[in-house]
């Protein structure tokens, strides 16, 4: 049904297309754009690259606008109808604009899945964020990221082997209060193809590319 493979320029101009007939909402709204139809993927469009989005057991998809490689960082821009935009830099969510809950900007360096497996150690690391709503610039957020091995839970959310790494997060809600979380990842070919990742304490998404829908 799919394929690894796709036309960058074709896909962005595709997804500007889809983006230019429909409105601003938030995430909510985007979540209706597929649970509607009784299949998700009668939803999508040929030759466009999906992930898959799930919040709340409410299931939709975003279609690639542009992938990029800087270095060891590859950098993937994903889209909805309703104009919202997740940024992914090797898998990792680092911007999110037009959602209830957004990640203006996000700065520090994050270990390389390949080190983290290499190591087999948990490493300790900082990032500082810019959150909306509330304007709050500059959350500071402490990280420990490691190898782990997956439960037999976890093991059967993929179809293919994978290495699983978790980063648990220490940051404060938009009211000051410690908030402390876990973010999954499944591996592999050093790319994620599954994760569990969040924006606030009642926004935490499960993140699944596709691939490309064949012509």
């Amino acid at each position: 049904m799919f394929e690894p493979r796709l036309s960058v320029a074709t896909a962005f101009v595709s997804v500007m297309l889809l983006m230019g007939c429909k409105g601003f909402n938030p995430v909510a709204d985007t979540m209706s754009t597929f649970v509607s139809s009784a299949e998700p993927s009668d939803n999508y469009q040929k030759g466009l690259s999906y992930l898959q989005v799930v919040l709340n057991g409410r299931e939709t998809s975003m279609a690639l606008g542009y992938r990029s490689d800087k270095g060891q960082e590859v950098h993937e821009h994903w889209y909805s109808g309703q104009r919202e935009m997740l940024h992914l830099v090797n898998g990792r969510i680092t911007e999110v604009q037009g959602m209830t809950n957004e990640l203006r900007k996000q700065s520090g360096k994050a270990p390389s899945w390949t080190y983290l497996m290499e190591t087999k150690r948990p490493l300790s690391w900082l990032r500082t964020r810019d959150v909306m709503p509330g304007y709050r610039y500059g959350v500071v957020e402490y990280v420990v990221s490691q190898w782990v091995e997956p439960t037999h839970k976890q093991a059967a959310l993929v179809k293919q082997p994978a290495l699983w790494f978790t980063e648990q997060i220490q940051s404060k809600t938009s009211n000051g209060q410690n908030w402390t979380y876990i973010e999954t990842y499944a591996v592999s070919g050093n790319q994620v193809i599954y994760s569990e990742q969040c924006l606030a304490p009642d926004m935490c998404i499960q993140l699944r590319p596709l691939g490309v829908m064949k012509p």
